[in-house]
């Protein structure tokens, strides 16, 4: 999403927390191109260079774990959306999805929706505080699209494609590792 008076374009990976920052920030600027654009489609759609990409980048293991929880109503649909992405991959292709089929783009990396070459001010997750500091001061993080748990972490784990899945996001667990807490 765009924010223009502060020439800042947020990126909105799914699933980590950004739809709450929507609603936070509607409340300040005025803000467009919201949804889960990459930063090159961005790029391409707006035909301007923003001074500032901001994004959020969660644990990819929480960040499966939500996402399984967002878009999966039981285990065999776990299986199903694990054995697709195995066999299809992922797409970005989705910003702004109408309906349950469409639900697969919260399973591309966080790395795949940061494809431009541009300097990012990146946040982990469990820094909303620091993050709300710098970008929605006098706000305290909101919590406004949580999703249900009904697939624990402990299930996702062990569940047989789990290794396998997470080679897709092995460049999203080098940069979350490589991330330090702002101070």
């Amino acid at each position: 999403m765009y924010a223009q008076q502060i020439d800042t374009f947020f990126v909105e990976i799914p699933r980590t927390g950004m739809r709450s920052l929507e609603h936070d920030l509607n409340d300040i600027f005025k803000i467009s191109h919201v949804g889960h654009y990459t930063t090159q489609r961005f790029l391409d759609d707006i035909k301007t260079t923003p001074s500032n990409y901001v994004a959020v980048v969660r644990d990819p293991v929480d960040r499966l774990l939500s996402a399984i929880n967002f878009a999966c109503l039981d285990t065999k649909q776990v299986d199903q959306a694990f054995d697709k992405l195995l066999r299809e991959g992922y797409s970005t292709e989705i910003i702004a999805p109408t309906c349950f089929e469409e639900l697969g783009y919260v399973y591309a990396p966080q790395i795949a929706y940061m494809d431009a070459d541009v300097d990012y001010k990146l946040y982990k997750f469990g820094d909303m505080k620091n993050f709300y500091k710098d970008w929605v001061s006098g706000k305290e993080p909101t919590h406004n699209n949580k999703t249900n748990k009904w697939f624990s972490r402990e299930e996702l784990i062990n569940h047989p494609m789990f290794n396998d899945v997470m080679q897709i996001y092995k460049k999203d667990v080098d940069l979350y590792d490589s991330l330090e807490p702002i101070q």
